[in-house]
């Protein structure tokens, strides 16, 4: 080649490999633009490692760097090492300047440095070049925009600005390099800076030159400063820590980067950084966006890992700095670095550093990250050292501190939802509440719990076994004693927790609703943690929800041994919910216990219970049965009055018969126990079919008085034989027997009137009616009780009838049992052949069937037997006494006529005096006993008062005197003097007293006289019981009525002696007027004058 070839072919050749520098620096900025959120976060670290990697300049022991932010641009200084002229001249070409594998190189500004251009194609680059003749300071403007031609010609000029450099004699006060971008991206710088300010900790520890870093804004200025390394001595680590300083205007906050590694593997190591606050240490956390991964300088690929801490270490990584390579020694080292990340997790917590349980968190791989075999090599490795650190006591629970997976001991249990993989869908801090109060639960520390829920489910997801993730499915099997079964019924204190049980689960039922309403719940999740309401804990299964079953519904069936409450969801629980506020319980529960139960629906349950005991060859007792549907009738009366009567009816009723039981009919009812009709009714009882009387049991059944009235309201059964009934219509023979007269009822109908009845008589009681004694026993409930009871057979009233197409009226006896007596064949004669005849009655066929008994005394029965029976009337007065006296008063009748000559007016007149003699003694025996009630009246009021009462009789009523009560406190004052009360009643005003008592009265000057004022009174009020109370309402006191009674007895004492004595002196009376005695003292005043006047007495 010639020599002229030859300098053109290097002319060429120069030229194309600055083409080619032109190309390669397009390409890579043109990379770094288009991947801008890459680049973004990967400029500040370029900038710093070419200021780091060079070193200090000489005598200096480590490098300031300054981060500069204005309005249109940004500013990168830093005094390490000076530029050397391979550096220049590698900045210029976009190459580099040091070895790849070189750790401790000075070569700078590689193909990583282009990165930087994603904030400006523009750049101003100056600093100190160092000469054969000394530093000089150069000035170069960078643009590495536009085409291949752009870029070179800029490259020329770069070149050419060299030339310009000006010699420095001093450089101490000069920055080595700076580096200024015109603005362009601003979201990429802040974006680099973020990520670069959260690296700074990180980055003192893993760039030991690196000495201090200026972050300045717009007004604001951060500095931060690092110390020299420390290494404390710690058991089997080669540990070292480093502190930081970040001064920002009158703030400094320290930091403390914490560097773990073995003293076998001290080339790779874990970072931790903890900020110093005023009690404690703190760990810091990163952010999920930060690279978990540096050598020296973060890998930006490694976002993926789920730890608090940062790996270290020489690794193998790419070109770009974007991924670990995991081919040895890469793998193993990183390993290694894993390795430390179980023993900083345990350092941490070691030095007590506030929130030291984050360096646990060893997660999965996130989702979308590193191929099939990398994700596989992570999760194998990352799986082993989260079962390690799971197994080292590191956390604080409520019982102390310990593991979270322990074969031969306890563990901590965490808070989460594995069941449903949902843990937003649930309030931690309330199950929190929840487990800490079981006693069978060791949660972390409700602090720290969110923390350890979100490390302990991630290490599920790697795989750890052993590990306890409960949520609101696991309190079945956690909160309970034991481990119940399906079915079983346990105590309320199985349920082992702290504090109110009641509470605990209505606050439980309100988690539940928050997980319902979320579709996070399942009802067998409560599974024996639901009451029933006899306090048991049941599954959900068996219980139904109650809809106001009353308590005597409930009672009621426990009579039949149907044990509502078993099964019904207790609503304490909700009582208490609603007393706290919790407002998803009710809709919970309604969702867990589904089915309900009405009052109405438990009815018919007992109901069913009932009826189904007193089914052919069940043989119940007469007392279950009687117990259990006395408590059901009552409590149906109690409430629902009559409402109930359609569930009532259905009530099957014990009767007399054995094994019979009664079911109503609308036109068949039921007697009620005998215990329960009238006193005159209940001898007669064997005139009623055993099976149409309800058994003997029922009257001491307890509620019963209670049932009985529904029994009656209802129509169900009749307490009393006597009855009103309204026939629809009365017509023929048991018309004619109602009517009074010969008026033909041929005909003639009656419709709709009330009349009096016998129970059951037309139906049961005459066809049952077939032994004599039974015969006997009907007419003798008639006799003895319905014709004493029954006013209506003695009357006849007007009413409506038909006949003939007419409208006409009959007088008629409103009795239906006449008609039912006098138109049936019902008493039973026996002929001497033994054959048996039903003829109507008649006193042929009645006579020997009357007990003289029943008509002793009783003058409706003979008035009944001589009108509707056609008895003889002397007859049946004979019937009513003895044999012996019977024969004395025909003897008597006989003498009678005899003396009256057979004159009928004679003997009517001997039947007036009798009468009237009748009427008088009567008289006498109300007044006797009026004044008794009277007298026990005025004793029951001074008794009251402290009186007692003696009854004497001589003139006067009652003798009084002072009662122990009143002589407590003065019993040495009293002697025997004595207050004479005589006690008189007046209808008329005027009071009269026997010559005794005027006697009396006159000559004992302490004589009182009590008038009972009666003046007003109806005569009848007479002769019922009086009160104390209405007593001294109508009551006056007189003391002074001596005096007046005295002048009037001296009279009569002379008059008795005079020539012409007054003779039967015993008839006189001596009236005391109404003006002398109604102004006298109340009984309350005159026991007070009594009292003061007996004291004084006693005094004296």
């Amino acid at each position: 080649m010639s020599e002229s070839a030859l300098v053109a072919y290097n002319v060429a050749r120069e030229r194309q490999l600055s083409r080619n520098e032109a190309r390669r620096i397009r390409t890579r900025v043109d990379e770094a633009r288009k991947k801008a959120v890459d680049a973004g976060g990967r400029w500040p670290f370029e900038l710093l490692q070419n200021a780091h990697d060079a070193g200090p300049r000489p005598g200096r022991a480590g490098i300031r760097v300054r981060l500069a932010t204005t309005e249109d641009g940004f500013l990168f200084e830093h005094d390490g090492a000076v530029f050397q002229p391979l550096d220049l001249a590698a900045l210029l070409s976009g190459g580099s300047s040091k070895d790849f594998e070189g750790e401790d190189t000075t070569g700078r500004f590689g193909t990583g440095f282009l990165v930087t251009h994603v904030l400006s194609e523009q750049a101003e680059v100056s600093g100190i070049l160092a000469t054969e003749t000394g530093p000089e300071w150069f000035s170069v403007s960078l643009d590495r925009g536009g085409d291949e031609e752009q870029i070179l010609a800029n490259i020329d000029a770069a070149n050419a600005a060299i030339r310009s450099a000006r010699q420095l004699s001093e450089i101490d006060n000069e920055p080595s390099a700076c580096f200024v971008y015109r603005m362009e991206d601003r979201a990429q710088l802040e974006r680099g800076l973020v990520t670069f300010r959260t690296a700074l900790p990180y980055l003192f520890a893993t760039c030991p030159k690196l000495d201090e870093v200026v972050l300045e804004g717009e007004g604001t200025t951060e500095r931060w400063q690092a110390g020299a390394f420390r290494q404390p001595p710690m058991e089997g680590l080669a540990y070292r820590e480093r502190s930081v300083q970040m001064y920002s205007g009158n703030r400094t906050r320290t930091f403390v980067a914490h560097v773990v590694s073995t003293q076998a593997q001290p080339d790779s190591s874990a970072i931790f950084v903890s900020e110093t606050g005023s009690h404690a240490a703190q760990l810091v956390r990163l952010p999920a966006t930060f690279p978990r991964v540096f050598r020296r300088f973060p890998i930006r690929g490694t976002t993926f890992l789920r730890t608090e801490a940062v790996l270290e270490g020489h690794f193998n990584v790419d070109q770009e700095r974007r991924e670990v390579l995991l081919k040895d020694p890469g793998g193993e080292l990183v390993e290694a670095a894993l390795d430390c990340l179980v023993l900083a997790a345990l350092l941490a917590h070691d030095l007590h550093i506030e929130g030291a349980h984050w360096l646990a968190r060893v997660g999965p791989i996130a989702e979308g990250a590193l191929s099939d075999d990398e994700r596989a090599w992570w999760a194998e490795r990352l799986k082993a050292r989260a079962a390690e650190v799971a197994q080292m006591p590191l956390i604080n629970t409520t019982r102390g501190v310990g593991p979270a997976v322990n074969a031969d001991g306890w563990y901590a249990d965490f808070v989460g939802e594995p069941q449903l993989g949902r843990p937003e869908s649930i309030d931690a801090d309330a199950l929190w509440d929840l487990a800490a109060r079981c006693e069978n639960f060791y949660v972390p520390e409700k602090v720290i719990s969110r923390d350890w829920s979100l490390i302990a489910q991630e290490w599920k997801v790697l795989g750890v076994e052993g590990l306890n993730i409960f949520g609101l499915a696991d309190f079945r099997n956690w909160a309970l004693t034991g481990n119940p079964k399906a079915g079983e019924h346990l105590p309320l204190e199985a349920l082992s927790v702290t504090g109110d049980r009641l509470e605990w689960l209505a606050r439980l039922y309100e988690l539940a609703g928050v997980a319902s309403a979320a579709g996070a719940f399942r009802p067998e999740w409560l599974d024996h943690l639901l009451l029933n309401q006899r306090g048991k804990l049941v599954d959900h299964a068996r219980l139904t929800r109650d809809l106001g079953v009353l308590d005597g519904t409930k009672l009621a069936a426990e009579k039949l041994k149907l044990d509502l409450r078993a099964s019904l969801l207790d609503r304490e629980v909700l009582d208490v919910a609603h007393k706290l506020g919790l407002e998803r319980v009710e809709k919970l529960l309604s969702t867990v216990v589904t089915p309900t139960l009405t009052e109405d629906a438990a009815l018919d349950k007992c109901l069913s219970a009932l009826d189904q005991a007193v089914q052919p060859k069940r043989n119940p007792t007469p007392e279950y049965v009687v117990t259990a549907g006395t408590a059901l009738l009552a409590h149906m009366w109690a409430s629902q009055a009559m409402g109930a009567g359609d569930l009532a009816r259905r009530v099957p009723l014990a009767t007399t018969k054995p094994n019979e039981y009664h079911r109503w009919n609308r036109d068949n009812p039921i007697m009620a126990p005998v215990s329960t009709w009238p006193e005159t009714a209940r001898p007669y009882s064997i005139v009623y079919p055993a099976q149409r009387v309800m058994h003997v049991d029922y009257g001491g059944a307890d509620g019963f008085s209670t049932a009985l009235k529904g029994l009656q309201a209802w129509g169900i059964a009749h307490t009393d034989p006597l009855q009103e009934d309204v026939p629809s219509e009365l017509r023929d023979r048991r018309l004619a027997a109602l009517v009074r007269g010969s008026v033909s009822t041929t005909g003639l109908i009656v419709r709709d009137q009330a009349c009096s009845s016998i129970a059951l008589l037309s139906r049961e009681v005459i066809n049952h009616c077939t032994e004599p004694q039974q015969i006997k026993a009907l007419l003798g409930l008639i006799l003895t009780d319905i014709v004493v009871r029954d006013k209506r057979w003695r009357t006849f009233v007007t009413v409506p009838a038909r006949g003939g197409g007419q409208e006409l009226s009959v007088e008629f006896r409103p009795a239906l049992w006449v008609a039912d007596l006098l138109s049936r064949a019902w008493v039973p004669v026996t002929d001497k052949d033994g054959k048996q005849t039903r003829f109507e009655p008649s006193p042929a066929v009645l006579r020997d069937l009357i007990d003289r008994e029943w008509l002793k005394g009783n003058p409706q029965a003979l008035e009944f037997l001589a009108e509707v029976f056609s008895f003889d009337r002397l007859e049946l007065r004979l019937l009513g006494c003895s044999e012996e006296e019977s024969k004395r008063i025909r003897d008597i009748l006989a003498e009678l006529i005899d003396r009256t000559q057979t004159d009928p007016d004679a003997l009517e007149r001997a039947l007036v005096a009798a009468e009237e003699q009748r009427e008088s003694e009567r008289r006498v025996a109300i007044a006797k006993s009026f004044g008794l009630a009277v007298q026990e009246a005025l004793r029951t009021a001074l008794q009251d008062r402290g009186f007692v009462l003696e009854l004497v009789d001589r003139g006067f009523d009652y003798e009084t005197r002072l009662g122990e009560k009143l002589l407590e406190d003065a019993s040495s004052y009293f002697g025997v003097e004595r207050l004479l009360l005589e006690v008189k009643a007046t209808t008329s005003g005027e009071v009269r007293l026997t010559p005794t008592q005027a006697a009396t009265a006159s000559r004992t000057p302490d004589y009182v006289l009590c008038v009972v004022d009666l003046r007003g009174i109806a005569p009848e009020r007479l002769s019922t019981p009086w009160t104390p109370k209405e007593v001294a309402a109508h009551s006056r006191f007189v003391n002074t009525i001596s005096g007046s009674v005295a002048s009037t007895w001296a009279l009569v004492e002379r008059a008795q002696v005079e020539h012409v004595p007054i003779r039967n002196g015993a008839a006189l009376r001596f009236g005391v007027a109404a003006e002398l005695w109604q102004s006298g003292l109340t009984l309350s005043a005159w026991c007070d004058w009594a009292i003061a006047t007996l004291r004084d007495k006693e005094v004296a």
